[in-house]
Order: C-alpha cells, then sequence, then structure tokens
C-alpha cells in the first residue's frame, strides 16, 4: 500500500499542469480571443506570414518547456494558430504542425516533464544526467526542423521544406558519426 501511495504522490504535479492547462484552453479561445487579437497585431507588418509558422514553433516550444507538457501547449496555442492562420491566409497545415512539433519538442526537452522524469527513473538515473544527455540531440532535431518550416514557409512547398530537414538530419547524423 506505500508504494502506491508514494506513486500517486509522484504524479500529482503531472496531472495539476495537465489540468491547468485543460482549463486555461477554452478561456484563451473562446473568452479572450487571442488569436485573432494577435493576427491583428502582426498583420500589419509585410511578409509576417513567412516567418509565422517558425514563431509559433518557438513558441510553442517555449510554452512545453516551461510547463513540461506538450498537452498544455497544444491546449494553449491551437486556437491562437487556427485564428492567426484564418485572419492571415497562412497556411493552416504548417501551423499547426509547427505548434504540434515545438510543443513536442519542448516537452521532450524540459527537465520537469513527465516524460523525462519517468523515464529517468525507468533507467535508475537522475533527473539531470537524462536531462543533460538528451537535450543535445532532440535541440538539433529541432533547428533542422525549424529550417525546414522556414524554407516550406518562404517556397510555399511542404514537400520543399520536408527534404530539406531530412537532408540537414542525415547530414547532422553522419557528421556526428564521424566525429564521435
Amino acid at each position: 500500500m506505500p508504494l502506491l501511495i508514494c506513486g500517486f504522490k509522484s504524479m500529482q504535479g503531472a496531472i495539476l499542469v495537465l489540468i491547468l492547462a485543460w482549463a486555461i484552453g477554452p478561456l484563451i479561445r473562446d473568452d479572450l480571443q487571442t488569436g485573432l487579437y494577435l493576427a491583428s497585431l502582426v498583420g500589419h507588418f509585410q511578409g509576417v506570414g513567412v516567418w509565422i509558422s517558425a514563431v509559433l514553433f518557438v513558441i510553442s516550444g517555449f510554452i512545453a518547456f516551461s510547463t513540461g507538457t506538450s498537452w498544455g501547449a497544444f491546449a494553449i496555442m491551437l486556437p491562437i494558430g487556427v485564428s492567426m492562420s484564418a485572419q492571415l491566409g497562412s497556411d493552416l497545415v504548417l501551423m499547426v504542425a509547427a505548434i504540434l512539433s515545438g510543443a513536442v519538442y519542448g516537452d521532450h526537452a524540459s527537465p520537469i516533464s513527465d516524460t523525462t522524469i519517468l523515464s529517468a527513473t525507468g533507467a535508475g538515473c537522475s533527473v539531470q544526467s537524462h536531462f543533460l544527455t538528451q537535450l543535445p540531440y532532440a535541440t538539433l532535431s529541432a533547428l533542422c526542423a525549424l529550417v525546414a518550416f522556414l524554407v516550406a514557409s518562404m517556397s510555399l512547398s511542404k514537400l520543399l521544406g520536408f527534404g530539406v530537414g531530412l537532408g540537414l538530419l542525415v547530414g547532422l547524423f553522419f557528421l556526428c558519426k564521424q566525429r564521435y
């Protein structure tokens, strides 16, 4: 019985973060209409559509890294991204992909993420050791994804962006393989 109670106590933080993230999603989407407001602010700048997917990628990654949950970043950023995409006439698929991948990167790279904590516990190492070993690989992948989103936005070809991102990943793999 004490093991069960200890397990529940260790998950309290993650459950609380998820509940708070689910609670803030409808507030941002419906009540505050944050996406429409932000789209009206950035809509005055020329060429903002080229950068918006990369900006949403970085913001989603930052939110997920700071909170330790990708689901919370989804709940916050998806309503904003969809509203901004509709308002600016940007590619909705690219915006959603940028938000999802940025949030997954932030969650994976976060030292307070439930997946990081559970992975470290399962591997029998400290959370700090696990975090420090996974951060460089996740960040290299995220930088390749960021470049791919920029290329896809600038060229209006998702296939070209995918090809550039894949080429960067394969190139970095071989570079790291030869170096180490």
